[in-house]
């Protein structure tokens, strides 16, 4: 327990905490805990103003332990700096009337001119300059190693649980919950260490059913600019409608894309975290259900099973109940093979190369004393065994993978699980 609220007795009032996240700051080797401390209001009852005191104001909190979580220091109440507008009654743009630390994990930034920041998202009920609220997300950032903390300015509209994570550049990537509930995430990015986000926009390759999900650096020490600076691992429910299939997605492109996804727990699973353990493993700690079930699951990067390849998916628009095929083009990198079989020499169905200005070709593969013939370019080489597309590379060269049904409403690329394992 780090920290416990208080029932109502003849003690005194009651109180309590929810909304736990918390950062690890490498530099100074201590953990942060941020959460909401409410008393006798939550998220939609506080009314504006950031008096602690108040007991109608939801309050913001934050604890440190320097013993990796053995001992914490007593709650720290920092309203005034996520929660501005001290009046209740006459509130001005920008103020907040209720906010809350968006649970799991802050970050702390390893490159550029804010390495060593620490970075906490929110997300709030904030007064606009034409007398409306909308719900907004931000960063709540230190300097100093946690001494004192700033609000960096509000951006978007129906947001929710938000978190960041850096860029292979030192930019950071926000990737929030939508509070619309449009059935995908919301990304926007910083270049300024999480003071400022441009435009909000939507990521259709990641599909949510408005839930708190994750994003991490799969290598959180890798150097910047670096192909492993760039690996990124998202989790969520990975459903537009219900909150079910806590999953695992990878990027190799700083989140511009997101080509793989793995199954963690089929069936209702909902909010989640996920982190690089000590062990070289990650850890995903998610909500089995709402009441006594958070499970906890470790893997490693071969369960993944992901590939890395650029990626080019045109817009398409489906109507609902039609039937349309949709070309996927990988482009691969490594060896000089345009096509691979296994001993068997059979081929993936539907596969179509193309090298260089050539037409279109279909590769047919023939078995022959163990070497596989490509009919249409009359190359041979030893059989190799099939592992899927991404066993192997083939510079140049572009496969295409055909869908076939792809039935919905909705507008955007096929998400062809390169690398799924369900």
């Amino acid at each position: 327990m780090i920290a416990a609220g208080h029932v109502a007795d003849a003690s005194g009032p009651r109180y309590g905490y929810s909304d736990p996240s918390y950062i690890y700051d490498a530099e100074a080797n201590k953990v942060f805990a941020f959460f909401v401390y409410s008393k006798d209001q939550g998220f939609g009852g506080s009314q504006f103003g950031n008096d602690d005191a108040d007991r109608n104001v939801i309050s913001s909190a934050v604890i440190e332990s320097s013993d990796a979580g053995v001992t914490w220091s007593q709650p720290r109440l920092i309203t005034n700096v996520t929660k501005p507008g001290t009046s209740k009654t006459n509130p001005a743009a920008g103020d907040v009337r209720s906010n809350f630390a968006s649970s799991g994990e802050g970050i702390q930034l390893k490159y550029g001119p804010h390495k060593g920041r620490l970075i906490q998202q929110y997300a709030g009920d904030v007064r606009q300059a034409d007398g409306s609220n909308k719900i907004q997300a931000d960063s709540v950032y230190s300097d100093d190693h946690g001494v004192t903390w700033h609000k960096g300015a509000n951006v978007g509209d129906r947001m929710d649980e938000n978190k960041t994570v850096e860029l292979s550049d030192g930019r950071v990537l926000l990737n929030s919950r939508d509070n619309a509930n449009r059935g995908y995430r919301k990304v926007a990015v910083s270049t300024d260490g999480g003071a400022t986000y441009g435009p909000v926009s939507q990521d259709t390759e990641l599909p949510d059913p408005a839930n708190n999900g994750a994003i991490a650096r799969m290598f959180p020490n890798a150097a910047q600019g670096s192909a492993d600076a760039k690996k990124l691992i998202f989790t969520n429910a990975n459903s537009k409608t219900g909150r079910e299939n806590v999953s695992a997605r990878v990027s190799c492109d700083d989140g511009a894309t997101w080509p793989g996804v793995r199954t963690i727990r089929p069936g209702f699973s909902a909010y989640s975290t996920v982190t690089r353990l000590a062990d070289g493993k990650f850890g995903v700690l998610y909500e089995g259900n709402y009441t006594d079930n958070m499970p906890f699951a470790t893997f490693d990067d071969a369960w993944l099973n992901y590939v890395c390849a650029p990626l080019a998916v045109p817009a398409v628009n489906i109507a609902p109940s039609a039937t349309q095929q949709v070309p996927v083009t990988v482009t691969n990198q490594g060896s000089n093979h345009a096509y691979r079989c296994d001993r068997n020499c059979l081929h993936a169905v539907g596969v179509v190369c193309h090298h260089g200005a050539r037409a279109q070709r279909r590769p047919r593969c023939v078995r022959h004393r163990d070497r596989c013939t490509d009919r249409t370019g009359g190359r041979q080489w030893p059989a190799q065994p099939q592992r899927g597309i991404h066993d192997g590379g083939w510079p140049g060269f572009a496969v295409h993978l055909h869908r076939h049904h792809a039935r919905g409403s909705a507008s955007g690329p096929y998400h062809h699980g390169l690398g799924s394992g369900t």
